[in-house]
């Protein structure tokens, strides 16, 4: 009986023994079921969620479509031909060209050469009219026959007649379906404010580049109109236009700063849009910013329409300036009066001529040719105001049209928080 028990007893461990085993590997498949699923699973969140993370959300939505640069692209002669052909043809006609499917070489038609001249001589946005679709371009290139000049454009690849049908409905149905390139181009050649159509200004308005400078005059305090800004587009060139665009989209810098530079870049250019505006809004920065040659520059971009021409030449006139101010000044005077200039010209006559209330006297005598001669300088006369409860410096300096720093100099004033009511200051 006892030898049966133990014999029962040594079967125990084999038994054990073998539903281990089969637990055992029903453990491990269990383990490994368990970690495909896992890897499944994360692997399906991974794709869900990777356009909707924190970063994808807060990049900026690029809604126009992708173009994708390929291998430059060899011309044959026949398409050489075609290329010299289309070279000259006009918007129109290019854009009856965007219906012929007739093959010219490699598989692309006339219809895609004349879309790739309407892209690159006409500035046809192509991005606007095919929004979202996959752009693939090719660099062409090719010599001129006529005068062997070198033209580069891009071919699109791939184009069905789908989007050449929509590429026609955006064409017909646009007012000007042009890049903001091409809309400040037929504004160049329209040549005069007053001309440029309604329709063709408000397309302009709507382009990030005209949006970045009127943000550049305006983001402080509303000082231009849209129209009055509209005359940048004629005195600055595209690449000045297009530059400060992009350096501003980039730093968001709208500061006084930037705006000068702009308008000493455009200075430059002769712009009369810039002479006006520092004259009307930024007269001190003209005064006591501007070196010499800027401000003869100035004076030379100035006429009667300028409103306050006349009070910046009476104050350069004056001025600590070099002598070339000086007489720039005088002729600018007698330019805007109407008057010849007399020869040759006496600064002090201009003085007296224009500045009525100068008063003279005689200050140095000057010997020539054993002769005395006496030479008259201006004095001023002396105009006292009597300071008012509220009063500030800037308000008497606008009352008067003088400049505070000015104001400062003939009274010894340090600071402006010095008057008071009652007190009586010197007006220069």
């Amino acid at each position: 009986m006892a030898k049966k028990i133990e014999e029962k007893e040594e079967d125990f461990p084999k038994a054990e023994n073998h539903w281990f085993k089969k637990y055992r590997w029903l453990t491990h498949g269990l383990i490994i079921s368990g970690a495909l699923n896992i890897g499944l699973l994360a692997t399906f969140f991974t794709i869900t969620f990777k356009n909707s993370s924190p970063k994808a959300l807060l990049a900026p939505q690029k809604n126009y479509s992708v173009k994708e640069k390929k291998q430059a692209y060899y011309v044959s002669i026949s398409g050489v031909e075609l290329l010299c052909e289309y070279f000259n043809y006009s918007y129109e006609d290019l854009l009856i060209e965007l219906g012929s499917k007739e093959l010219v070489e490699d598989g692309y038609a006339k219809r895609d050469f004349a879309l790739a001249c309407l892209v690159s001589f006409h500035h046809f946005d192509i991005q606007r009219a095919l929004t979202g679709t996959y752009l693939q371009t090719r660099e062409l290139e090719f010599i001129h026959k006529e005068g062997g000049e070198r033209v580069k454009l891009e071919i699109f690849a791939g184009l069905e007649s789908e989007h050449f049908e929509a590429l026609a409905e955006f064409a017909n149905q646009e007012s000007w379906p042009l890049t903001a390139q091409g809309l400040y181009f037929q504004i160049q050649r329209i040549g005069e404010v007053s001309n440029v159509p309604d329709s063709l200004k408000e397309a302009f308005y709507l382009t990030p580049q005209f949006h970045c400078i009127w943000m550049l005059f305006n983001r402080m305090e509303k000082t231009l109109e849209y129209d009055e800004l509209l005359q940048i587009a004629f005195d600055a060139d595209w690449e000045l236009l297009n530059n400060y665009y992009l350096y501003l989209a980039k730093t968001q810098d709208f500061s006084e700063v930037n705006k000068r530079r702009l308008l000493m870049d455009l200075l430059q250019k002769k712009s009369r849009f810039a002479a006006k505006y520092l004259i009307d809004h930024d007269r001190t920065f003209a005064l006591e910013k501007l070196d010499d040659a800027s401000v003869v520059y100035l004076l030379s971009l100035m006429d009667k329409e300028t409103p306050k021409a006349e009070m910046f030449s009476r104050e350069l006139i004056v001025s600590t300036r070099s002598d070339a101010v000086l007489k720039s000044a005088g002729f600018k005077l007698y330019e805007l009066a109407g008057e010849k200039i007399p020869y040759p010209y006496d600064h002090n006559k201009a003085l007296v001529r224009f500045l009525p209330t100068f008063s003279t006297k005689v200050d140095v005598h000057v010997k020539s040719h054993g002769k005395e001669h006496e030479t008259v300088l201006p004095t001023q006369e002396v105009v006292y105001h009597t300071v008012r409860k509220g009063e500030t410096l800037w308000k008497i300096a606008q009352q008067y049209d003088v400049t505070i720093r000015d104001l400062k100099i003939a009274n010894g004033f340090k600071s402006s928080g010095l008057i008071k009511p009652g007190m009586k200051i010197k007006i220069p």
